[in-house]
């Protein structure tokens, strides 16, 4: 029955190829992206792709700028097949969120190479480097408004494409903004998000590595010559049924006609004062502040205190230093230390960077440091890393500073019989 399926799948893609009359056929191939059957899915999915690719590349999908030709019949074709175009992207960005990493996977390697051929095409036409973040914006939703972010998922964004592409890295920061989300789903929106941040491994500390780009280079007079390869898509099924479909494809911005207007207006109101100005994909400040922005909002969400801990353990090595005001972080890592407990331990590398690199002022960072020797500390799990940092801080110049301070509070502290054996495990 299966083959019987992907059969009739095939036939359907080859007829539409054949006439135009043979285009509601792409409604019987949507409905085949509904079935129980992962492999007729995927089919289904990869026929759509190949169907769409040509139509795209000649403009079949724009919208009608005369009203006039709206209510002609070649005018309706269009707008119809624009409008199922449309919901095989929906299509492709619910298919993130299913529970086969077998359809995840496949879904996200189309929406991105979608993103990268409309990139072109809009910059192509535009004269100036130009990112679809409209398509990509449902992308990244799709990626963390999700509750099966599977692991292979996770793994093929991340290091295929987020930790590899400065522009990807760059709007999916920009577009993680959690604190407009529903309520009920903070949770695994906040997980997801973290899972992605916290494998961050390419975030550029100079504006000379801000030089790989998924979408084309955006310097002036930069072009990108895209050719489409199907190989990356799909299995060695598919691969055998696209060999021929390698010409050079655009694809129109279908979700938002008024995007490169309102990139130009974003561009101008950053920095208003400069007629001619480095492009923001190429501003080192600009992907700092994203970088700062997604943190900071996700920070101020409810998280499991699992969560909470892996933040502020890599606090002081992957938040901080890239930071354009690290001393944002002074409420949420003074808040942390005051909390007692592993919370105050995990809290103390990153606050004392900020006090030792940033002149973060807080002068009771070595009283509340005497408070955490307590009978408790011994039977913490990061006893090891208190101890091995308690060092280090007392054996730094701001500790010297403090001395007579550290010394009253150790001789009130003794003088209330607060004295007591430490027992080792």
């Amino acid at each position: 029955m299966q083959s019987s399926e992907l059969e009739q799948i095939k036939d359907l893609e080859q007829r539409i190829s054949v006439s135009k009359s043979n285009y509601n056929n792409i409604v019987t191939l949507l409905e085949y992206t509904k079935d129980k059957s992962p492999k007729v899915i995927h089919s289904a999915l990869y026929a759509l792709y190949r169907t769409f690719s040509p139509l795209l590349s000649k403009g079949e999908l724009q919208k009608p700028k005369n009203e006039n030709l709206e209510r002609d019949k070649k005018g309706l074709i269009k707008i119809w097949l624009r409008d199922n175009y449309v919901q095989y992207v929906n299509t492709l960005c619910n298919f993130l969120r299913h529970e086969e990493p077998g359809l995840q996977i496949p879904s996200l390697n189309i929406l991105l190479n979608l993103l990268k051929i409309e990139s072109t095409y809009l910059t192509s036409a535009s004269g100036s480097h130009q990112f679809s973040n409209n398509h990509y914006y449902h992308v990244v939703e799709g990626l963390i408004d999700n509750e099966n972010f599977s692991e292979p998922l996770k793994t093929e964004f991340v290091e295929k494409y987020w930790n590899t592409y400065d522009d990807l890295r760059f709007y999916f920061l920009k577009n993680a903004s959690l604190d407009e989300k529903s309520v009920d789903k903070l949770n695994s929106l906040m997980e997801n998000t973290f899972s992605i941040l916290e494998n961050l491994r390419t975030m550029p500390t100079d504006a000379s590595e801000i030089d790989e780009f998924w979408t084309g280079h955006p310097a002036p007079g930069t072009r990108l010559s895209y050719t489409l390869d199907f190989s990356e898509l799909s299995n060695s099924q598919e691969n055998d049924d696209c060999e021929d479909d390698s010409d050079n494809m655009l694809f129109d911005d279908l979700f938002n006609e008024n995007f490169e207007k309102e990139q130009t207006k974003e561009s101008q109101k950053e920095i208003p004062h400069k007629k001619t100005k480095k492009p923001v994909l190429l501003q080192l400040s600009a992907h700092k502040r994203v970088f700062s922005d997604c943190w900071l909002a996700l920070m101020k969400l409810p998280m499991t205190q699992e969560s909470y801990k892996r933040i502020l353990l890599i606090m002081h090595k992957k938040i901080i230093p890239h930071m354009p005001q690290p001393t944002l972080l002074m409420d949420y890592l003074t808040e942390s230390y005051n909390a007692g407990g592993v919370t105050s331990i995990l809290a103390l590398n990153g606050l004392f960077t900020l006090i030792n690199e940033y002149n973060l002022d807080y002068p009771d960072f070595y009283k509340k440091l005497y408070t955490l020797f307590d009978r408790n500390l011994m039977h913490v799990k990061y006893r090891s890393r208190f101890f091995r940092l308690a060092d280090l801080f007392l054996a730094s110049t701001i500790y010297k500073k403090n001395v007579p301070t550290f010394i009253n509070s150790s001789a009130t502290w003794y003088s209330n019989d607060n004295t007591y054996d430490l027992q080792l495990d």
